[in-house]
């Protein structure tokens, strides 16, 4: 098992994001995005979308959550990956998490005024 999440809140520690997450909670205070990152990096789906809604109900505006939090997080998971500390499974994990915590904020971030950075076309042949 490389990382497993289970729902009685016990975390397999063997994986690569399981070593990362033991190494972070040795932290004295975490506030709600750090919380929101970490969960993200740990692929705690649930968790996730619990952080963010609690974020969003205590009055964090949905582009802060977005760029501070959820976007931080899924770059360092990006980064693990590419060192080889992570695998596919525990990315694609994280991605589903990042995935349900935008989906938590996204009608207000559609009605925030957040600028876009451009438009990007991916295409293979």
């Amino acid at each position: 098992i490389l990382w497993q999440n289970r729902k009685d809140n016990q975390e397999c520690k063997n994986g690569p994001l399981g070593r990362y997450h033991q190494t972070k909670k040795g932290r004295k205070s975490m506030d709600i995005k750090d919380e929101i990152r970490e969960k993200l990096i740990g692929g705690d789906i649930e968790g996730v979308k619990e952080a963010v809604g609690k974020a969003r109900d205590g009055g964090i505006p949905a582009p802060e959550i977005l760029l501070e939090a959820l976007v931080p997080g899924i770059q360092e998971v990006g980064r693990l990956f590419e060192a080889g500390e992570a695998f596919l499974p525990e990315m694609m994990i994280s991605a589903e998490a990042m995935k349900q915590g935008v989906a938590e904020i996204q009608s207000l971030l559609e009605s925030s005024d957040i600028q876009s950075n451009g438009k990007v076309l991916i295409a293979t042949v």
